[in-house]
């Protein structure tokens, strides 16, 4: 028997027909993945710096309540962080590893 995916049993915040917190806005949660994704390719050591302006715009925009414009921003930024490269994958060591294997110790 397959058990359920996702938000199972999941119970929002706040008053029913109430809008949704910040934490629990889906434009809101795309701008914090954006920015996580931001960090990941900064940490790989691509050039993102450009696009900090962007996010920033994106961050104001919402705070204006501008969501026409946010979602604009973060398909734009979006767009960007996809045409990075992929990071590399380790050079292969002999005998295909990826770590060459230790000597074996002498008794």
């Amino acid at each position: 028997m397959q058990k359920p995916r996702g938000l199972v049993g999941y119970v929002p915040r706040g008053s029913k027909g109430a809008p949704p917190a910040r934490e629990e806005e889906p434009l809101s949660n795309r701008m914090t993945l954006l920015q996580r994704i931001y960090a990941l390719q900064q940490s790989r050591g691509h050039d993102v710096e450009p696009l900090l302006p962007d996010l920033h715009a994106a961050e104001r925009a919402y705070a204006r309540g501008e969501w026409g414009l946010v979602k604009q921003i973060c398909d734009r930024v979006l767009g960007a962080l996809e045409e990075l490269e992929p990071p590399k994958a380790p050079e292969e060591h002999a005998e295909g590893r990826t770590r060459p294997r230790r000597a074996a110790r002498q008794v």
